[in-house]
């Protein structure tokens, strides 16, 4: 998920921009804040199953499915925090 984030972000300004005011922390919306994570989870698993080809494609589906799990098991926990009252 590391490369699939320096890659997002490597993407110009526009990619750059909001992730850097979330960590900031001058963006306080937590919805953008996950709609972003999970966005760089699959871009990171974009990334994996194009650079596979056809020979690696089973392996890049393993790859994507540890990378999933392991955005889930990062985010769930600010998640259930920010839904419970």
């Amino acid at each position: 998920m590391q490369h699939g984030f320096v890659s997002y972000v490597q993407g110009g300004e526009k990619r750059f921009a909001v992730p850097a005011r979330i960590m900031g922390g001058v963006e306080g919306n937590p919805l953008l804040l996950f709609y972003h994570f999970f966005k760089i989870a699959l871009y990171s698993i974009a990334l994996h199953v194009r650079q596979a080809g056809i020979w690696g494609f089973p392996g890049a589906v393993l790859r994507s499915i540890l990378v999933f799990a392991s955005a889930v098991s990062i985010i769930w926990r600010p998640i259930l925090d920010e839904l419970m009252p």
